[in-house]
């Protein structure tokens, strides 16, 4: 009898041991959309759930639609533990600043040392085939991300997103209770052609882990996370202001489409497109349709320049000035007058009445683009 209580003791024993060294992984949160005005729907509902570990992934994920990203087309997506996504497994965690080479494609909505481990925190995702209401909500989403970021895109219409969200995270090494969280979601969608990259950031509130020099108790400090853009080249590359530096805790109060916490990127051709206004007068602007009747009527739009809503926009069509309107942040909306006469004019835009003199923000001299009057309104170039 002595020898199997002791047996039975020992079992016990090594079971305990077992379970310490393995841990019981904490229960995951329930999940509350932090701000259904910015984030697509999420969460075991709708969604897939990355298994609980530290640096894994959810392996090879074959999609239904080809996803342009830097001049290539792919079929397939690993999306990691650690923030990113990209058509190979980017492995374990290792941060080092863009360009990286060796093929390590990768968007990074937030590419930081994150353990699923420690909390509740969890990461769902999803490809959005318009199978589901959640489905078609999230390509309409996708859709007035692209069109508000991009206003010439007017044809743009989403056939397929794929979402992402990374709730309620923390960092590898962290040591305080409760420890600091971060809630992000990326939106891929793509209409076949042309292929956009939505970033959402709701509480952000650690950078790094222990692992990259980050205090154990805050998680800040040390090699912060990269936010942006890897073609897997060692050249192309896109990184958000702030990105591998401290200020990046700040990304929810930041954005290039003038809404805190939401960033839209074009990322199909190898050069990013960011959608953010400048006050430089000497950036070309974007303005389309490029052709009206000579009879006039045609609204055309006009972006690249910072707007608001004290702005008195006037459009100059070769020496016939017309009162627009401001579309969004981003653009601005002309209708060409009664021209009588066919051939080019020079567009030209000003910010302020007309009153800016060339040289200045806004002057008629710098701000201008070319129309081609044609007979017919819908006359192609």
């Amino acid at each position: 009898m002595a020898v199997l209580k002791l047996n039975n003791i020992a079992i016990i024993c090594f079971m305990i041991a077992v379970n310490s060294i393995r841990g019981e992984f904490p229960q995951p949160f329930p999940v509350v959309n932090p701000n259904p005005a910015l984030f697509v729907d999420f969460g075991p509902h709708v969604d897939q759930q990355i298994p609980i570990s530290d640096d894994g992934s959810t392996g090879l994920f074959t999609i239904s639609t080809e996803f342009p990203f830097f001049d290539n087309l792919y079929d397939s997506l690993f999306v990691s533990v650690n923030g990113a996504i990209g058509p190979r497994e980017i492995g374990t965690y290792t941060l080092k600043p863009f360009p990286l080479h060796n093929g390590v494609e990768m968007i990074a909505p937030f590419w930081a040392d994150v353990d699923l481990r420690t909390n509740g925190g969890r990461i769902y995702y999803r490809e959005a085939i318009a199978d589901t209401e959640a489905d078609e909500d999230c390509q309409r989403r996708a859709t007035i991300d692209v069109k508000d970021a991009f206003p010439t895109l007017t044809d743009y219409a989403a056939k397929w997103c794929f979402v992402v969200t990374w709730y309620r995270v923390t960092f590898y090494g962290v040591k305080s209770t409760p420890p600091p969280e971060n809630t992000f979601q990326v939106l891929l969608s793509t209409d076949g052609k042309r292929s956009f990259v939505s970033f959402i950031y709701g509480d952000i509130t650690w950078t790094t882990g222990r692992a990259s020099d980050g205090n154990e108790m805050t998680g800040l400090g040390g090699k912060p996370a990269q936010v942006g853009f890897n073609a897997g080249d060692g050249i192309n590359h896109f990184s958000i202001p702030g990105s591998y530096t401290d200020d990046i805790v700040n990304i929810e109060k930041t954005s290039n489409v003038g809404t805190p916490g939401k960033w839209v990127f074009r990322v199909d051709n190898s050069d990013i497109q960011d959608p953010t206004c400048s006050s430089n007068v000497d950036r070309i602007i974007t303005e389309g349709p490029r052709f009206s009747s000579f009879l006039g009527g045609k609204e055309i739009t006009i972006s690249g320049p910072c707007l608001d809503y004290h702005d008195q926009i006037i459009c100059d069509f070769g020496g016939k000035k017309v009162q627009g309107k401001l579309g969004n942040k981003h653009s601005a909306k002309c209708v060409a007058p009664f021209r009588g006469e066919l051939g080019n004019v020079e567009l030209k835009i000003s910010l302020d009445d007309g009153i800016t003199t060339p040289g200045l923000l806004a002057s008629y001299s710098h701000i201008h683009i070319q129309i081609i009057w044609t007979r017919e309104l819908s006359e192609p170039l």
